[in-house]
């Protein structure tokens, strides 16, 4: 048997490429077209791979055979002699790769150097160990002493000055040339794997405190006769006409708020606003949006009367709107070809989003009280089989797996929209209206289907094996709704920088203007490209769904549950909310439309930045109250929480 020693490339890098695309050696062979046997040999480095076998396994993971044959080069270990020399007064022990180069200084009080050697474009790192010293850069000076670093680009002039004897290591990193480790591992999120909802606990404590400041100065400044509040523009809410999608969102959150601190004065408001406000939502014809608006609105009410939080003196109303709000949703259906169909977005019978999956929520919920959707004849319709049509079509069509059709595409790529021949039902191509392309992974949306999918593998477990029969069984739709809702998440790991907060989509052509941007922390000031940070909160509920769902002792189940709370941690710094007591939002740095220009960019910045979102502000809530739940030990919080039990 060949071992890596004998062989120049390590192909067991295959298999950790397999386990990251959640494949076995089957899937893999079908998708590659290269056998199980000969996948399994070179797994284990018995054998090497022809051109054309190396071709094919690339193809299978998205990625270029000469990628693939860096990475398993860089799996093997690179050794490099240490060399000696010196500049001036300024000694170095120095090691250099083809990638990176470190360099190991020591230099007596009153040595200087400009620019010492290895000067190409590359990312420079000075780290003093002893001593003090001085780095002078074209618009600044950095005084370090002991302890202390500082990272810039080594292409400026710059001089190195000892103010003290100093010790000192300088690394230089190609940026042209990263170590393919990073490639290889493909997971620039890091997840925190010992960070526990209660370590949260203090923050969540800021967090609620800081929203009811924000639901407070909401009501004493904003008007909801101008309409439904959308975004900020210089820290004030403001309307968008474009459909009222938002609004249950304004006072769902009041709802939210009550829950999760008793403040009644926000319970009251949020009963008099949905009182005064959201008749009119719930007979709405014209959209598909009832899961966002009636479900955060009637529902948490529903949901806290079932409780005995608020008086139980409402029920018969809630459920009477929850019922109407499911029903319209399920009428705004159209067929597919292959005998399935889905509930079609306010663009028309031609398109469905993937945002929709959320709504099916209240079509659930509307056939667990009990109410079908009425047709011609007094035909009764399934409002379930309504919404499982339109959950299967959202994972079929709106979710890539790179495999079949789709086998050019990635693992977990989600597109905005897919557009249907409506005369047929056929599908005919992806689409994005907020995102950068159909061919591109528009975060929010993404986010939509993370949580979407794992919230119906949960309510999927009331429902009974009768219950599902009619539609093809119970392991139909759990092995469906699983899929998806890993490989979703899986994307998110994987295209998301460290601190688990997204750009606002996956190939916004800025971001190859942004260097090794998925290997740092996002950055909302950037130049560039706008992160989306309501799609972190939104996404961040899935993976902790998912992770939950799976079982937080099992390896995958873990994974997904920590890197949701690792998220939260991030959306929950001063970075992130809205610690200004004059700004309306609550969680900053949200994107609605950026194809269409309508997000604010405050002076001195290039690109949307610093402004909130009703649906980011709610979700950040929504997200706060399922984790505060997890640690004071109280009921799951679930959509269909608001079903007696």
């Amino acid at each position: 048997m060949k071992t890596p020693e004998h062989l120049p490339f390590d192909f067991t890098v295959l298999r950790a490429l397999r386990q990251q695309h959640a494949m076995t050696l089957d899937g893999l062979s079908s998708a590659s077209g290269v056998s199980v046997a000969v996948i399994s040999k070179l797994e284990r480095n018995q054998q090497s791979p022809g051109i054309d076998t190396l071709y094919r396994l690339a193809r299978a993971f998205g990625i270029s055979a000469t990628d693939l044959l860096a990475m398993s080069e860089a799996a093997l270990a690179h050794r490099a002699d240490e060399k000696s020399h010196a500049t001036g007064e300024f000694e170095f022990r120095e090691i250099r790769y083809a990638n990176l180069a470190a360099l190991i200084g020591t230099a007596p009080a009153g040595a200087k150097i400009s620019r010492p050697e290895v000067h190409r474009d590359d990312t420079e790192m000075c780290w003093v160990w002893e001593g003090r010293l001085q780095l002078t850069l074209p618009r600044e000076v950095c005084d370090l002493r002991a302890g202390q670093s500082v990272q810039f680009d080594a292409i400026q002039e710059h001089t190195y000055a000892a103010i003290e004897d100093t010790r000192f290591l300088i690394l230089h990193l190609r940026k042209d040339k990263r170590y393919y480790t990073h490639f290889y591992l493909k997971l620039p999120m890091i997840i925190d794997d010992q960070l526990s909802p209660s370590d949260l606990s203090p923050a969540l404590e800021r967090f609620w405190k800081l929203s009811g400041d924000k639901i407070d100065l909401m009501l004493k400044e904003y008007d909801p006769a101008q309409g439904s509040p959308v975004f900020t523009v210089n820290g004030k809410y403001s309307t968008r006409g474009w459909t009222e999608w938002t609004e249950g969102f304004y006072y769902g959150s009041a709802f939210l708020q009550f829950d999760a601190t008793g403040e009644e004065r926000h319970a009251k408001e949020a009963q008099r606003l949905t009182l005064e406000r959201m008749a009119s939502h719930v007979s709405h014809i014209g959209v598909h949006d009832h899961g966002f608006n009636n479900l955060s609105t009637y529902g948490n009410w529903l949901r806290l009367q079932h409780e005995g939080r608020l008086p139980a003196d409402q029920i018969d109303f809630c459920e009477l709107a929850v019922k109407l709000s499911g029903a319209i949703q399920a009428s705004r259906y159209a067929p597919t070809h292959d005998g399935g169909g889905y509930i079609y977005s306010f663009n028309g019978p031609q398109s469905l989003f993937v945002d929709t999956i959320r709504s099916c929520r209240i079509v659930m919920v509307a056939h667990k009280l009990g109410h079908p959707l009425m047709g011609e004849n007094d035909e009764a319709i399934s409002l379930l089989g309504r919404a499982l049509e339109h959950i299967e079509s959202t994972a079929r069509y709106s979710v890539f797996y790179g495999e079949g059709r789709d086998s050019y595409d990635e693992w977990g790529r989600t597109a905005h929209e897919s557009v249907f021949n409506p005369n047929d039902g056929r599908f005919r191509c992806p689409n994005s209206q907020q995102g950068y392309s159909g061919f591109t992974t528009w975060t929010r949306g993404l986010a939509w289907a993370m949580v979407g999918f794992p919230e119906q593998l949960e309510f999927l477990e009331t429902l009974s094996d009768a219950d599902l029969e009619p539609f093809g069984g119970r392991i139909k739709w759990k092995d469906m709704m699983l899929k998806a809702a890993r490989a979703t998440c899986d994307w998110f790991i994987k295209n998301t920088p460290t601190d688990g907060i997204p750009y606002w989509d996956g190939g916004a052509p800025g971001l190859t203007k942004m260097g090794d941007y998925l290997n740092q922390p996002a950055d909302p000031f950037n130049d560039h490209e706008p992160v989306d940070s309501s799609a972190a909160a939104i996404g961040a509920q899935g993976l902790i769904r998912l992770g939950r769902y799976l079982g937080t002792d099992t390896e995958d189940g873990k994974r997904y549950y920590q890197a949701g709370l690792t998220t939260l941690r991030t959306l929950l710094a001063d970075t992130y909310l809205g610690i200004d007591p004059t700004h309306h939002g609550l969680l900053l740095h949200s994107v609605y439309h950026q194809p269409n220009g309508w997000d604010n960019i405050p002076e001195g910045q290039k690109v949307p930045c610093n402004e909130a979102c009703m649906w980011g502000d709610y979700h950040i809530r929504e997200l706060a109250l399922y984790v505060s739940r997890l640690i004071n030990d109280q009921p799951h919080y679930t959509f269909f929480g608001c079903l007696k039990n």
